[in-house]
């Protein structure tokens, strides 16, 4: 799942950054050091996340709930999570090597990344 976070975010920084650079002067460079850390930290939130589904769907499997309860409750579990990911990218300051790569390069990265999680979950049998 790790593998897949990072290649599905990688592949989407590179499609937009391949977009963007059509429109204007973009610079391709990002620090090694940052993108290590954000990694991480989105990482750990997302199997805070992963628990707490797995705690909800325990808890809903055996106790009557309120649906509109529980609604509100995903929502806001939903826009903090999303919030989360996006304040983690502005709050990080820049650090470490400096690396200049364009789009198409994380864009390629990102095909890489999940061609390669997908195999590896295949031959193992890990998900579907």
């Amino acid at each position: 799942m790790i593998f897949q976070l990072a290649g599905w975010a990688a592949l989407v920084k590179g499609g937009i950054e391949t977009i963007v650079e059509f429109f204007t002067d973009l610079d391709h460079a990002f620090y090694l050091g940052t993108a290590v850390i954000i990694f991480l930290i989105e990482a750990i939130i997302l199997l805070f996340v992963v628990a707490a589904i797995m705690f909800w769907q325990k808890r809903s499997a055996f106790e009557t709930s309120n649906k509109v309860k529980d609604f509100f409750i995903a929502s806001l579990v939903g826009s903090i999570v999303t919030l989360s990911f996006i304040l983690v990218q502005r709050w990080v300051p820049e650090f470490g090597y400096r690396i200049e790569a364009g789009g198409v390069v994380f864009f390629i990265l990102g095909l890489i990344i999940l061609a390669v999680s997908k195999w590896v979950n295949k031959r193992f049998r890990i998900t579907t």
